[in-house]
């Protein structure tokens, strides 16, 4: 497309393109969210919904943020593969994973709930092996976060969405390929920090759509390794 124009100024369009384009889906991801932001703003300030339906803090998320994150994970997912991640591939993806995500996303509030309780329940408690516990549940909820930094994307991989096989796989790429894994965490927790603390508008530009993106990319680049490696221990084994 800019093979006529000066190769700095082609290859600065090209870096715009792809900007725009991460920038256009973290925007439909917002857009698809809208509502959530909208109760929970009037939760804060009116108190609407908490006495009457307290369930609300949960549904509402899970029933629009769990689809519109999984045709966000689509649409990233086809740019790391290099194909086209616009609009219309974004909406294919929140249809075709509709359910997937809706599993993905209650297991994940109901996992993030029980680490919290027991995270907090033992910080308060007076026994004295209390503290070590509370470690072992910190420790384990790190873990969690870095096996779903694999999940969503391992099950667009797959042929057949599978939950179950996304999770064992998830914990196959953290346990064998660890300093990746919880580096990557790490640079997302930098990423989501950065744009907390210094630039919250940077959540409604792009933060989410380039966590999604660096997310597909590295699970394609562990996948390539586990290939690899179990080609390399098939062709390892005697021939009987």
């Amino acid at each position: 497309m800019y093979e006529d124009q000066n190769p700095f100024v082609a290859r600065a369009m090209e870096y715009l393109e792809i900007a725009a384009r991460y920038v256009l889906l973290n925007f439909l991801w917002v857009l698809s969210i809208f509502p959530v932001a909208a109760v929970f703003f009037l939760i804060l300030r009116y108190g609407f919904g908490i006495q009457e339906s307290p369930w609300v803090l949960i549904f509402i998320p899970i029933a629009l943020a769990s689809p519109a994150t999984g045709g966000l994970y689509y649409a990233t997912n086809q740019l790391a593969h290099g194909n086209d991640g616009g609009p219309m591939v974004y909406w294919k993806g929140l249809k075709t994973y509709l359910w997937p995500s809706y599993r993905w996303g209650i297991m994940n509030i109901v996992v993030a709930f029980l680490f919290s309780v027991n995270i907090w329940f033992y910080s308060s408690a007076p026994w004295s092996f209390a503290p070590y516990v509370r470690l072992a549940f910190i420790i384990g909820a790190i873990f969690w976060a870095a096996i779903q930094m694999y999940t969503f994307p391992f099950i667009i991989e797959q042929d057949q969405p599978s939950l179950k096989m996304s999770l064992r796989n998830s914990f196959l790429a953290v346990a064998r390929q660890p300093l990746r894994s919880f580096g990557f965490l790490l640079l997302v927790f930098a990423l989501a920090m950065f744009s907390t603390y210094f630039y919250f508008v940077l959540w409604v530009v792009v933060t989410v759509s380039l966590i999604a993106y660096f997310s597909n990319k590295n699970t394609l680049a562990v996948l390539k390794r586990l290939l690899e490696q179990e080609q390399k221990f098939k062709k390892s084994e005697p021939k009987e």
